[in-house]
């Protein structure tokens, strides 16, 4: 068919049904898997900030090395929870 792309498939009207269907329900799964990703992130840092903090707040960490740290773990984390969705 004219105007279709070499590796593109050319879908009939009930096949483009069908498709967007199984978009929509793969979409829905994805949205459901999301809170649990974000549960676990959340714990995760949690449970890293109960080990981390106390030697801070007695001076045994650098404040900026600390900062550092922090900022890495939310952003991979972020960055976990981005590619879930």
């Amino acid at each position: 068919m004219e105007g279709a792309l070499p590796g593109e498939s050319v879908e009939t009207g009930s096949d483009r049904a069908t498709s967007w269907e199984n978009r929509v329900e793969i979409a829905k799964r994805n949205a459901y898997v999301m809170p649990g990703i974000a549960g676990t992130c959340v714990a995760i840092f949690t449970f890293l900030l109960f080990f981390l903090y106390p030697p801070l707040l007695s001076g045994e960490v650098n404040p900026i090395l600390f900062r550092l740290t922090v900022g890495v773990i939310v952003l991979t984390l972020f960055f976990f929870m981005h590619a879930g969705s």
